[in-house]
């Protein structure tokens, strides 16, 4: 049933920026003519933009600069932050697939050979496993790539299995100390942490409280990057300070379980290059081994042909359709290069885009508001940004959406999967000119 409707449409022509990758529509941050290069750093650029005009002025303002990073003749560190830069704030925005496409050209590979497997194999759903496994564990670390939105849906459908086995704290890196509401607030907000504002990782955050955790900071905040240390003895640093933060917390609170959720390496129980992990530290501070499960290595990538080996081996052989674990043998597979280190590889299928948006990105299965658009030049390319009402209302430009979906011209209209509540839906060019606003209830 929808309560009230609120329409507004202000037709002018976008025009298109050519990119190798893929082509987007273009705001004011890249108009004719010759767009300066930055004086400041990539990422520190888009998020200044971000911070301005939103998720789309962002990652057109990276468009604009393409050329200035992008070159044959520019450095490979430069070419590699730029794209780092571009899939990070192209997955804030919900571009999953171009997010795939900078990060192949931030982490090229070659074409994998094809794998077949000899010994005896099946696969199982990751959420059983790790429940079955490491359910009464009174710590679980899980880790996340920070442009996969996937990760982060994933450790929200998990959320509810484990609050069943008593888990009561979701400690995440990204979490800024100076969020000191967040708990009271009950929501995230653009405050609560940089990369919280992908809307998978706002939504965990948003269920985690919903549903009873108790949400924990646990980065670093006694020391700065200290120029005159090595960056491995500055890392160190860090991750040290990780794992007593952790610990502090779960001395003073003994008996609350915790969900710890890291990003890539801080997860690992071993090193061979020196860089002693949070994970290790953890370890040897608690005296027990705390089980780690790595969810960055088996996933898709926008060339098939250059994925993992033993990915494409599972998704060709079983088509699995939701996070699973692979047995060999009836041992429990983990990626080559986190032996030792971890005790479970969680594979990931592939994003399903037929709905205009990542399948993962659904709140719900079964409860929708389907909405209907019509062709007009000025939404082509733009996003349709979807909010709790109230968080809206109350937060404004710094509320997390619960789902983007880029408005395709082809098509027009979408199904928005969403929890039963109250939303707002907005298009913007900027953060002070709204294309399109509609008020909702999904029952």
């Amino acid at each position: 049933m929808v309560l009230r409707i609120k329409i507004m449409f202000k037709l002018y022509y976008l025009r298109v920026l050519a990119f190798p990758l893929l082509l987007l529509s273009v705001n004011s941050y890249a108009q004719t003519g010759r767009h300066p290069k930055p004086k400041t750093g990539v990422f520190d650029y888009a998020n200044d933009v971000f911070q301005k005009a939103g998720y789309m002025a962002a990652v057109d303002s990276l468009l604009a600069i393409a050329e200035y990073y992008t070159a044959d003749t520019v450095p490979m560190q430069d070419k590699g932050m730029f794209y780092q830069a571009a899939m990070t704030f192209a997955s804030f925005a919900g571009l999953h697939q171009l997010s795939l496409q900078y990060e192949q050209q931030a982490f090229p590979r070659r074409n994998t050979v094809l794998q077949k497997f000899e010994q005896a194999v099946k696969v199982e759903s990751a959420e059983k496993y790790i429940v079955e496994h490491f359910g009464e564990e009174p710590i679980i670390l899980f880790n996340e790539a920070h442009s996969r939105g996937q990760n982060r849906a994933f450790i929200r459908a998990l959320l509810p299995a484990l609050y069943e086995k008593g888990f009561r704290c979701l400690a995440v890196e990204t979490l800024d100390h100076k969020d000191s509401m967040l708990n009271q607030r009950g929501y995230p907000t653009g405050k609560t942490g940089y990369y919280v504002r992908e809307p998978a990782f706002g939504q965990l955050i948003r269920e985690a409280l919903e549903m009873g955790f108790n949400l924990l900071a646990y980065e670093d905040t006694t020391t700065s990057y200290n120029t005159q240390k090595s960056y491995l003895e500055n890392q160190n640093s860090r991750d040290l300070a990780q794992a007593n933060n952790i610990v502090a917390y779960y001395k003073k609170h003994p008996g609350r379980k915790i969900v710890v959720l890291a990003g890539h390496g801080h997860i690992e129980k071993k090193s061979n290059d020196g860089w002693v992990k949070m994970a290790q530290n953890l370890c040897s501070l608690l005296d027990r081994n705390v089980p780690s499960i790595e969810c960055t290595a088996m996933k898709e990538r926008y060339s098939p042909s250059t994925e993992d080996k033993t990915y494409r081996a599972v998704l060709d052989s079983f088509q699995i359709k939701i996070p699973s674990v692979l047995f060999l043998n009836d041992s429990i597979f983990v990626a080559s290069k986190h032996q030792d280190k971890v005790d479970v590889s969680v594979f990931f299928p592939r994003t399903n885009c037929e709905l205009g948006y990542p399948d993962w990105m659904k709140e719900s299965d079964t409860a929708y508001k389907e909405i209907m658009f019509p062709k007009a030049p000025n939404l082509n390319g733009r996003l349709l940004q979807v909010y709790r009402e109230k968080e809206w209302k109350t937060a404004g430009k710094n509320a997390i959406p619960v789902l983007l979906c880029p408005i395709n011209d082809d098509r027009t209209n979408y199904k928005l999967y969403l929890k039963p509540g109250a939303y707002t839906a907005l298009i913007f060019r900027t953060y002070e000119e709204k294309l399109f606003e509609l008020s909702f209830l999904v029952d």
